[in-house]
């Protein structure tokens, strides 16, 4: 029998953004009573790096860092490793230890002793070490980590006391320096903590402490949900923002950092069953488009959507425009959110005639009954509650204090992202059957919309801006973000209506191509990464590419921009163009496109 040929895998050494970043550092041992006047305030007005909209430091310009050593480090980004001194000894006593635990596992797993694969073992091991002998006789440059150096590491240190240092919102390898003070305050206000009343405010302030909401969790979701929770998820999300600079003014971004908290396992199943919810959705509305020419399902899953779309029904546009949600996430209102979603999946579980829904870390599908334990199973009732507990219980701590999210769901919680996407889907779906049923024609119209998540796209239809009030509810607000009625940016492309001879033209954007500083957003070839996995982030952004520009010259502008930035990263020539080449006898057909030969794009 023919078996797989073994994996190479990889155990990275830890990036410096453990180091670097410290806005966890900063809220965790925050005293707010600190931050309540200006008494309290900063050395921001004489700063070259105020940004003056907002009378604060809040700069990605790394001239902020006097240190040279540091600022070409950080120039890097927070995803870059440090090289290590290479330790031998350790790392053969490892790889013949990795040798022993396969001969057993194999034996176990096969039925044979262990012996079986004794001399195979011992020629392995013998490669080994003579692999690494040689290499020990070869002459590598000593490795001096920065950030080992104590000259650097107090600097950093002084630089943390006075900002909050995060990534940036669309270019999260990019460290932003906030001042401290403005970052504090920003999120009291958030909380509604200096505005004398919380009336107005997402959070209400609680009486109860950490311990007695982890412990009310950890009952109810043992209880209920048989889920018994461990240690490391005792613990509630702690509240952060990152800037948003490619708004103007920039704006805050505020997370719920819950990778490990009392909630994420049901959220993480929450998350499975609804992602099996909308793909009934999506099937059950291509049944009708099928039959009606009407698309009620507007969610796409990424910009290549539209364009499939568009090159299928090879649309001529004459009108486009874009529209986007404000604060789409701490704008759902509890109450609605649940009464939507409750509705939605009465009527997935009814369509689709099943009593469950089964998950568990690898699958998630239909069910008739619970005839299995690896799964955990859902009914549409339990499903809705788990849904209602989630949303009842967003807790996010702020120094010593917990407040609960009472107006919108945190960015960061797993669901969080479907429970929008979802609640969407049922107005306009509602919108679209009702309208079809009127006039199939106005229906029509509104067939080609798209929108991911809080960004919509909408397609040859003047009269959209004037239904806005009619799909959406009023908490909502949809702001029109075209640049033109002939000419927007949706995502990661910017589409552009036609001529008699072109349906339409489309190339990359890029939100950071407008920031006012460098962008880190690919590997550096000198970090303490393996080569092969560098040089395919390269060939991956080549299809990208070509899957999106309709024009050859859009193409060649972007490979040779991309090439160019890769080799000041270390990336070397001739083996982009070895990778170019891949790419071309891999990909060819998506740029036979531009009737170019390979000489010519390269």
């Amino acid at each position: 029998m023919k078996q797989d040929p073994p994996l190479v895998s990889y155990k990275y050494t830890n990036n410096i953004s453990r180091s670097v970043f410290n806005y966890n550092q900063t809220l965790r041992n925050i005293n707010r009573d600190d931050y309540r006047n200006a008494s309290s305030s900063c050395d921001c007005e004489s700063s070259t790096f105020r940004y003056e909209p907002h009378g604060h430091v809040i700069t990605g310009d790394l001239r902020i860092v006097r240190n040279r050593k540091l600022r070409r480090l950080l120039e890097k980004g927070p995803k870059y490793r440090e090289q290590s001194n290479i330790d031998w000894t350790l790392n053969k006593r490892m790889l013949i230890k990795a040798i022993d635990d396969y001969v057993k596992s194999w034996s176990k797993r096969e039925g044979y002793h262990v012996s079986a694969l004794e001399e195979w073992s011992e020629t392995v091991k013998l490669i080994i070490s003579n692999r690494i002998n040689n290499l020990q006789h070869r002459k590598f440059r000593p490795c001096h980590k920065i950030l080992e150096d104590p000259h650097i590491k107090a600097y950093l240190t002084e630089l943390q006391s006075k900002y909050v240092l995060v990534p940036a919102d669309k270019a999260g390898n990019n460290i932003i320096f906030v001042c401290k003070y403005y970052y504090i305050h920003t999120l009291m206000e958030e909380l509604g903590i200096n505005s004398g009343t919380n009336l107005d405010s997402a959070y209400v302030n609680q009486d109860r402490t950490v311990d007695e909401i982890i412990q009310t969790h950890a009952s109810t979701l043992e209880d209920v949900f048989d889920i018994k929770l461990q240690q490391k998820e005792k613990n509630l999300p702690q509240i952060y923002w990152i800037p948003k600079l490619h708004k103007t003014p920039y704006k805050a971004r505020f997370i719920a950092g819950s990778s490990s908290c009392t909630t994420t396992r049901l959220s993480k199943l929450i998350t499975e069953c609804l992602k099996l919810v909308r793909s009934h959705c999506t099937a059950y509305c291509k049944t009708i488009r099928e039959r009606t020419g009407v698309n009620s399902m507007w969610i796409i899953n990424n910009s290549l959507d539209v364009i499939r779309a568009l090159e299928e029904k090879q649309l001529f546009l004459h009108h486009v425009s874009t529209w986007d949600f404000s604060t789409l996430y701490t704008s759902l209102p509890h109450a609605q959110l649940k009464k939507q979603l409750h509705d939605l999946l009465e009527r997935v579980f009814t369509t689709k005639g099943k009593s469950f829904i089964a998950t568990n870390n690898f699958r998630t599908f239909w069910a008739n009954d619970r005839t299995s334990t690896r799964y955990t199973y859902f009914s549409c009732r339990e499903l809705c509650l788990a849904i209602d507990f989630l949303i009842d219980n967003i807790y996010v701590r702020f120094g010593s204090s917990v407040f609960r999210q009472v107006i919108g769901i945190p960015m960061g919680t797993n669901s969080a992202p479907l429970l929008a996407d979802l609640f969407l889907h049922t107005f306009e779906y509602d919108f679209m059957v009702k309208t079809m049923k009127q006039d199939i024609t106005k229906a029509i119209q509104f067939s080609d919309t798209f929108r991911y998540i809080d960004d919509l796209f909408s397609i040859n239809n003047v009269d959209f801006g004037n239904y806005i009030s009619a799909i959406y509810p009023s908490e909502l607000q949809l702001k029109d973000t075209s640049i033109s009625s002939t000419e927007v940016c949706y995502l990661d492309t910017k589409i552009r209506t036609g001529d008699i001879n072109t349906p339409f033209r489309i190339n990359i954007y890029d939100k950071r191509d407008d920031f006012t500083f460098r962008i880190v957003n690919f590997p550096h070839m000198d970090s303490n990464i393996p080569a092969n996995p560098a040089y395919g982030v390269y060939i991956s952004q080549l299809v990208r590419y070509a899957r999106i520009c309709t024009s050859k010259v859009d193409f060649i502008n972007r490979l040779r921009g991309l090439s160019l930035r890769l080799r000041q990263q270390g990336f070397e020539t001739n083996l982009l163009q070895k990778s170019f080449n891949k790419f071309f006898s891999r990909h060819g057909l998506i740029v036979e496109k531009y009737g170019a030969p390979q000489r010519e794009m390269r």
